[in-house]
């Protein structure tokens, strides 16, 4: 029976570069699907503030590396089961990273702007839900470098571990 995630991504989370927002590596058979990322932020709020930046959705070829560090990351966390507490995730994830994650042939399978001033809200439908299993390395969502620096107000993500 398939089981629904939480991966939070840390509030109070000051960026100024490319950063990798969620890193998921599955379990050996334990395939992933995306079901929602939401990911706000606190400091530009006003008109004179405000920017789009590109949020992507990368899948690991035969490999992923997982980045690592800065400030506030999260590496290594722990998924919180949804609807009860009796099954840990397969899933490895680390949250934040200021070093991108690399993959052996990875593709970029979604992308989309998003205003930082309304945040990233984004609800996969059925049919659209990015799947990963081991063998396809990881999947990382990574979020575009700001013209300034950004205190990220925290995300979450939610997947899917069939």
């Amino acid at each position: 029976m398939s089981r629904l995630y939480t991966a939070l991504m840390p509030n109070a989370l000051a960026r100024t570069v490319q950063f990798d927002a969620f890193e998921l590596t599955p379990a050996d058979d334990k395939p992933i699907a995306l079901h929602h990322i939401i990911i706000g932020q606190g400091t530009d709020l006003g008109d004179a503030a405000e920017e789009v930046l590109m949020m992507e959705i990368l899948r690991g070829g035969t490999g992923m590396t997982s980045g690592s560090g800065g400030t506030g990351s999260l590496a290594a966390q722990t998924p919180t089961l949804i609807d009860s507490v009796d099954a840990a995730s397969g899933v490895t994830f680390d949250t934040g990273n200021e070093t991108l994650a690399t993959f052996t042939s990875g593709v970029t399978v979604w992308r989309e702007p998003f205003n930082i001033r309304i945040g990233l809200d984004r609800l996969f439908e059925p049919e659209e839900r990015i799947e990963c299993s081991q063998a396809n390395g990881g999947i990382v969502i990574r979020i575009e470098a700001p013209a300034d620096s950004i205190t990220w107000k925290g995300g979450t993500l939610v997947f899917e571990e069939l």
